[in-house]
C-alpha cells in the first residue's frame, strides 16, 4: 500500500500526463484542431523565405474590378494552375498533350526521366506561385502540369515549326501568323506565368540524351540545322541561364537583350520583358532635395502645351525607357509603340508585377505614368508620332490616347528618380523663360510709359490739353450713344 508521499507523485504524474495528451482534443472543433496541426508545422523564420521565392501572383479583386477582364486573364491558353481548366481555354488542353508527344519523340526521351527531373525541383517550382488550390499542391497532379506546359512553351519559344504539319491547327503556317501574336498576348500575363525553371529542366533533360549543350540546340533551331551540319561546336559561349533568357527575347523580338551575358535566369517571362524595358542593373539613383524640403509636386503639361512653350520633342537614342532625359529645351523620351495589346501587357507590369514584387522599383509605372502626363487627347498623340516618339499599330490618335488614360488611372506609385528630375528639370525651365518674358515685359512697360510721359506729359500746357481731348473724346461717346437710343426709341 502506498504512502502519502507515493500517492502524491502518483497523482500528478497522472494530471501531467493528462494536460500532456489533453482528453479534451476528440471534442475541439475541427477549425481548432487544424490550427493545433498548423501550429506544430509554423516557423516563422521559413516565413520570409518563403515570400522571398514567390513571384506569381493573384491579382488583386479591386484592380480586376476596375479593369476590363480581357485585358487580365488570358483568351487562348492557359500557362500554370491559376487558370488551367477555364471554359473558354479548354481548346488548346488537349492541343498541348500532342505537343508534349512531339517533344518526347524528337528529343527521344522516356516519359519517366521527364517526370523524374521535374520531381526534383517541384517544391521550388511551387514556391513561386502565391497561392496553390489542394489539387496543386499534390506534386504529381503538379508536375504532370508543369511537363506539359512547360512543352508547348518550349516549342513556342523556340520558334521551329518544321516537324509539325503544315495545316496544324496552332504550328501550321497559316494559322501561326494567326493565333501566336495572341498567345503571345497571354503570355504576359501576370496569372498566366510559369517558372522558366521548367523549360531549364526541360532543357537539361534533352542534352543529357543528346550529350550536346543547350546553347547549340537553341542556334540549331533557330537556322533549321541538323546536329551533323554544325562545324564550329563553340559558336555561342552561353550558360544555361542565358539560353533561357535568349528564348524569350527572340520570340518576343528583343533583339538588343540578346546573348545578355549579365542576366541570371528570369523568374518567368513577364520578369524578362520588364528587364528588356528596364536597364540590366537597376540603380536607385541619389536622392535628391527639393525647395523647402517638401515632396516634389508639378502639375505637368501636356505635349502640345510643352510645345507651345517652345520645349522641343525628339526621340531618344536608347530604348531603355528610364533613359528620359530633358536639356536646354529639349525633351527626349524613348520610343513606345502602341497596338492593341498595349493595355493588356502594361496593366499586368503596372498594375501587377511591379505593384506586388518586392524589391522592384515602379520603372516600367514612372514611365506609363509620364507619357499619360504627355498625352491628354489626339492632338497629343499626333504631335509625339511626328516626332518618332509614339508608334501606333492599327489604333488611332484617339484610341492611344484612351489607352494611355486607361493605363494611367487611379494609379499609385513611387516616380522613380530619373523621372522626378526630368519633370523638376522642365519646371525649372519652364520658370526661367516666364522669368524672361516677365523681365522683357517689363522693361518695354517701363519704357513705353517713360515715353509717354516725356512726350505727352513734359510741361502744364500739353497735360491740360489731353485731358481736354480725353473729356472731350468720352463726352463724344456718351452723345452718340443717345444718339442711337432716339433712333431706335423714337417718340411717339
Amino acid at each position: 500500500m502506498p504512502c502519502d508521499g507515493q500517492r502524491d507523485l502518483l497523482k500528478g504524474t497522472i494530471e501531467e500526463e493528462m494536460v500532456t495528451l489533453d482528453p479534451n482534443i476528440d471534442q475541439k472543433e475541427p477549425w481548432e484542431a487544424s490550427l493545433y496541426e498548423e501550429m506544430e508545422k509554423f516557423k516563422p523564420e521559413v516565413q520570409e523565405q518563403l515570400w522571398n521565392k514567390r513571384s506569381i501572383y493573384h491579382l488583386p479583386a479591386f484592380s480586376k474590378l476596375s479593369k476590363a477582364s480581357t485585358v487580365l486573364t488570358p483568351q487562348v491558353v492557359s500557362f500554370g494552375p491559376y487558370h488551367h481548366g477555364e471554359p473558354n481555354l479548354k481548346l488548346v488542353e488537349h492541343y498541348k498533350r500532342k505537343t508534349l508527344l512531339y517533344f518526347l519523340h524528337d528529343a527521344k526521351l522516356r516519359p519517366g526521366n521527364v517526370i523524374n527531373a521535374m520531381k526534383g525541383v517541384v517544391e521550388e517550382l511551387q514556391a513561386h506561385y502565391e497561392y496553390l488550390e489542394d489539387k496543386w499542391k499534390n506534386k504529381m497532379e503538379f508536375v504532370k502540369l508543369m511537363v506539359t506546359d512547360g512543352c508547348f512553351m518550349l516549342e513556342l519559344l523556340r520558334g521551329d515549326f518544321s516537324k509539325f504539319p503544315t495545316n496544324d491547327p496552332i504550328f501550321g503556317d497559316h494559322a501561326a501568323s494567326h493565333i501566336i501574336p495572341h498567345i503571345k498576348k497571354d503570355m504576359l500575363m501576370l496569372e498566366n506565368q510559369l517558372p522558366l525553371l521548367v523549360l531549364k529542366t526541360l532543357l537539361l533533360e534533352e542534352r543529357s540524351r543528346r550529350n550536346e549543350s543547350p546553347d547549340l540546340l537553341l542556334e540549331r533551331s533557330r537556322r533549321n540545322e541538323s546536329p551533323e551540319s554544325s562545324d564550329s561546336p563553340s559558336e555561342i559561349i552561353l550558360t544555361d541561364d542565358q539560353v533561357i533568357n535568349n528564348l524569350v527575347f527572340k520570340f518576343f523580338e528583343m533583339k538588343g537583350m540578346l546573348n545578355n551575358t549579365t542576366l541570371h535566369l528570369g523568374l518567368h517571362v513577364l520578369d524578362l520583358y520588364r528587364k528588356s524595358l528596364c536597364e540590366t542593373q537597376e540603380a536607385f539613383g541619389k536622392f535628391w532635395e527639393v525647395e523647402q524640403k517638401r515632396p516634389y509636386i508639378c502639375t505637368n503639361a501636356t505635349a502640345v502645351e510643352l510645345h507651345e512653350a517652345g520645349v522641343r520633342l525628339e526621340i531618344s537614342k536608347s530604348y531603355i525607357i528610364s533613359h528620359i532625359d530633358f536639356h536646354e529645351g529639349v525633351l527626349t523620351v524613348p520610343n513606345f509603340d502602341i497596338n492593341n495589346a498595349t493595355e493588356s501587357t502594361f496593366l499586368n507590369l503596372i498594375m501587377a508585377f511591379e505593384h506586388l514584387h518586392p524589391g522592384l522599383r515602379d520603372v516600367v509605372t514612372s514611365y506609363i505614368c509620364f507619357l499619360g502626363d504627355l498625352i491628354h487627347s489626339a492632338s497629343d498623340v499626333q504631335l509625339l508620332r511626328s516626332a518618332n516618339i509614339i508608334r501606333l499599330t492599327d489604333v488611332t490618335d484617339k484610341d492611344a490616347a484612351e489607352i494611355l488614360n486607361r493605363l494611367t488611372k487611379d494609379v499609385v506609385y513611387e516616380p522613380i528618380f530619373e523621372v522626378n528630375y526630368v519633370r523638376f528639370r522642365i519646371k525649372k525651365y519652364s520658370r526661367r523663360i516666364c522669368g524672361r518674358v516677365n523681365r522683357l515685359l517689363k522693361t518695354r512697360v517701363k519704357k513705353w510709359f517713360s515715353i509717354l510721359m516725356n512726350l505727352h506729359f513734359s510741361n502744364p500746357w500739353s497735360t491740360i490739353g489731353i485731358i481736354a481731348a480725353a473729356v472731350a473724346l468720352v463726352l463724344t461717346f456718351i452723345q452718340t450713344y443717345y444718339a442711337i437710343l432716339s433712333y431706335k426709341y423714337p417718340k411717339k
